[in-house]
């Protein structure tokens, strides 16, 4: 629960209000700087077609390698 409301932009509390699901008591604050840059990365992604999130994956494989 905590995940997916990072990458909504909303506090788990009101998204688990919302749907009737209680949060997970996970152990990772949702709220860190990385958690926060990759949801907003994720939500960046959502315009693309599958072929440019093919080609996201292939430099993201590619650069993993490299590292």
């Amino acid at each position: 629960m905590a995940a997916l409301a990072t990458v909504l932009g909303i506090p788990a509390n009101d998204l688990a209000a919302l749907t009737g699901v209680d949060p997970t008591n996970g152990t990772r604050d949702p709220w860190c700087p990385a958690v926060t840059e990759v949801a907003k990365l994720i939500w960046d992604l959502r315009r693309l077609t599958r072929g440019q999130m093919r080609e996201v994956e292939s430099q993201a494989i590619a650069m993993s390698k490299r590292a």
